[in-house]
């Protein structure tokens, strides 16, 4: 299930393919750490999977980490997933883990708060790392469940170490392409006109959890007008 609510106009059948909807709202930006409201947000959880999760009673619950524990009040080391990979076939690690959450604390980022009382996060090993807080902090799982991982080789090769400035309208690499670990992929954006993601052949979470084999393409249309939407669902 596509992780936004999507339920504003869809077209789909039993035996189709491609899921193809429609919201006035729309993509403003692909870089998961300056996404500036809800929609975006909740359509880039499709693409960017975080350390925690939260399961179907909204419990917190493993993604990328499998396991955690108390090192001291303010020290918590987290157990990486092995075997994950980004889109681009790059392996995610405990750098990917370091680069994410600095990357948040930047000035240009929209989720600084989301990292509030978490003063760093230290590599151990290839698929450990130690998360440290300012002091005891109770919402730190809950906060990790809300941070976007991102790879650190593919933001440095395309010269996107800092978050795409959308508060200051300036263009970034990050905001119109993406590489996350998550169960779709970017096929194509347009902004203003459509967003298509395909299902990851890869995703560490298959065959568990795998999509329902109809749904392997997601062609999203953003269309302001409700009579332009019904028009749209109608046809």
């Amino acid at each position: 299930m596509l992780a936004c609510a999507m339920p504003a106009v869809f077209s789909t059948t039993a035996t189709a393919k491609t899921l193809r909807w429609a919201a006035s709202s729309d993509v403003v930006t692909l870089d998961p750490h300056s996404t500036p409201d809800s929609f975006s947000d909740g359509m880039l959880h499709n693409l960017y999977e975080r350390l925690l999760t939260r399961d179907k009673n909204y419990q917190v619950a493993p993604s990328l980490a499998v396991s955690w524990t108390v090192q001291s009040p303010t020290r918590m080391r987290f157990a990486l997933r092995s075997g994950v990979t980004f889109h681009d076939g790059t392996p995610f690690g405990a750098d990917d883990v370091v680069f994410s959450l600095a990357r948040m604390r930047k000035p240009t980022s929209n989720h600084r708060a989301t990292l509030a009382g978490i003063r760093d996060a230290v590599r151990i090993d290839d698929l450990t790392v130690d998360i440290i807080t300012e002091y005891p902090l109770p919402t730190l799982l809950q906060q990790l469940a809300a941070a976007p991982m991102i790879s650190k080789v593919w933001a440095l090769k395309n010269g996107v170490p800092d978050p795409h400035d959308y508060a200051g309208n300036k263009e970034s690499f990050s905001a119109r392409h993406a590489n996350g670990t998550g169960p779709f992929m970017l096929k194509s954006f347009e902004s203003g006109v459509r967003t298509v993601f395909v299902a990851n052949p890869r995703w560490w979470a298959r065959p568990a959890n795998a999509l329902p084999a109809a749904v392997t393409e997601s062609d999203f249309r953003p269309i302001k007008s409700n009579a332009t939407r019904m028009a749209a669902l109608l046809s």
